[in-house]
């Protein structure tokens, strides 16, 4: 019995060893953990509300808000008017200055291809999806240059 106790104790030795050494190369990236993901996820988030939001909106939330402490009796010390109208400027400015990609190219040229494999008598068997950066970016202008020709 003493030797099947010394070959169970050695056999749980190395499997403990091999456990720790599997543990210390399982390392991972900064970049992958959760203390930077949900941060990262919390102030993209934040940009993109901040890039969608309408003056409008911002004053609907705040009747919701008036209406929501009015019903729990809730109340805020008086604080100091301020004057956002400055800022309010500067972000329409900021805002106008963005340009909406889906109105950038309205001229017709983005069905040209198509019509004239239409034209062409040329059919699709299966639905076709263009990625838009991917297969448009290279693609649709090497088309179009080989139809001229």
């Amino acid at each position: 019995m003493g030797d099947s106790t010394v070959k169970l104790w050695k056999t749980n030795q190395l499997l403990q060893k091999e456990v720790n050494k599997l543990k210390r190369k399982q390392s991972r990236s900064v970049f992958v953990t959760r203390r930077f993901l949900f941060p990262l996820g919390v102030f993209v988030g934040t940009l993109l509300a901040f890039a969608f939001v309408q003056p409008s909106d911002i004053q609907d939330m705040h009747a919701q808000l008036m209406l929501l402490m009015d019903q729990y009796d809730i109340t805020l010390p008086q604080l100091p008017d301020f004057d956002f109208s400055r800022l309010e400027t500067k972000w329409n400015r900021v805002r106008s200055n963005i340009p909406e990609i889906w109105k950038l190219n309205r001229d017709g040229r983005e069905f040209q291809v198509v019509e004239n494999m239409k034209a062409r008598g040329l059919s699709a068997e299966y639905p076709v999806v263009l990625i838009p950066g991917v297969s448009t970016v290279r693609s649709i202008p090497l088309l179009l240059s080989a139809q001229n020709e």
